[in-house]
């Protein structure tokens, strides 16, 4: 049998060990009881990474709680020394992958790092800027449209001319080609996509409710592929035109453009998102919009066969080289 080469393998291992000794109780049985018992709220998605020695759990509480459920006792020094080895190894791994990324930069690439759109359906201006003034020496910027006055004729300039500037920086990214792991992300990244995405909750014009920060009210956008999902909440504010706004409540769309990661959905704020089973990210839309047919990235389009109907969870899924 071979020997677990990293920290992360070795403490999936010591898991797996333990919950074979349980009687290997099933996921949902370990969920149930961490919420009842603990308050905790695990997935059955983390916990199946966690066995396998896929994942390490951020969450020293989550992880006690664990091994609490599968052995009565809480976690000896060893198993601490473990998790600790294995969330350390975890986070230089991670870095190392930021500092080299593959099909990451920009440079390994020709022509522009984002996609030419054709429509803007989402610019969030504020954040582009301080971005931008965050990657450059120059305060050079257009002075940013008042929501009152997004789809006047000056203010589209504004925006158009903010757009240039983001895209000629150029600035490492990663990309959502084909065969990109989701679990890679970490939090910072500017991702890159061109795919379908699913709506919720979309926003009205006019609409005066203000956002809660609870994404089963509030206006959003997801993609997930392989059990994770990636969510961008939307702020009407900087929805750009009419026909954006019936989009992002058509229920699906396709969408090209780059947000900013902001880290996983930690198991406290899980209440504040649809239910669901998958690893949870959220992210901050910088662009969103149509990409130019006749200018589309192949690494990005090279993905959908075609789209279907789950029928267990009514929802739609992805089937070819991408999975559901």
């Amino acid at each position: 049998m071979k020997t677990p080469s990293t920290a992360r393998q070795r403490l999936g291992e010591e898991l797996a060990a333990m919950r074979q000794a349980k009687g290997k109780p099933t996921l949902k049985s370990l969920v149930a009881q961490a919420s009842k018992k603990y308050k905790v709220e695990l997935s059955d998605s983390a916990l199946s990474e966690w066995f396998r020695g896929r994942a390490v759990p951020h969450d020293y509480r989550h992880f006690a709680v664990l091994v609490q459920l599968l052995t009565n006792l809480p976690p000896n020094e060893q198993l601490k020394r473990l998790h600790r080895d294995a969330w350390q190894e975890t986070r230089k791994r991670q870095h190392s992958q930021n500092a080299h990324p593959v099909e990451t930069t920009p440079q390994s690439r020709s022509g522009p790092w984002l996609p030419r759109l054709v429509e803007v359906h989402y610019a969030n201006l504020e954040r582009i800027a301080e971005l931008m003034l965050s990657r450059t020496a120059t305060g050079d910027l257009p002075v940013l449209p008042a929501s009152s006055t997004y789809g006047a004729i000056g203010a589209v300039e504004k925006r158009q001319a903010l757009l240039r500037g983001f895209s000629a920086l150029n600035l490492p990214c990663k990309r959502f080609t084909r065969d990109f792991s989701l679990r890679s992300l970490d939090t910072g990244d500017l991702f890159v996509f061109d795919t379908w995405f699913r709506t919720r909750n979309g926003p009205a014009p006019q609409n005066p409710v203000p956002l809660t920060g609870d994404l089963n009210k509030d206006p959003h956008v997801y993609i997930q592929r392989q059990r994770v999902r990636i969510i961008m909440p939307l702020n009407p504010r900087w929805v750009t035109t009419g026909t954006a706004y019936g989009e992002f409540g058509s229920g699906g769309v396709q969408l090209a453009g780059v947000c900013i990661i902001k880290g996983r959905v930690h198991p406290e704020d899980a209440k504040l998102v649809p239910p669901t089973n998958k690893v949870l990210y959220r992210a901050s839309p910088l662009v969103l919009g149509i990409a130019d047919p006749f200018d589309r990235d192949t690494d990005l389009r090279h993905s959908v066969v075609f789209d279907v109907i789950d029928v267990d969870s009514d929802s739609l899924i992805t089937v070819g080289p991408w999975g559901g």
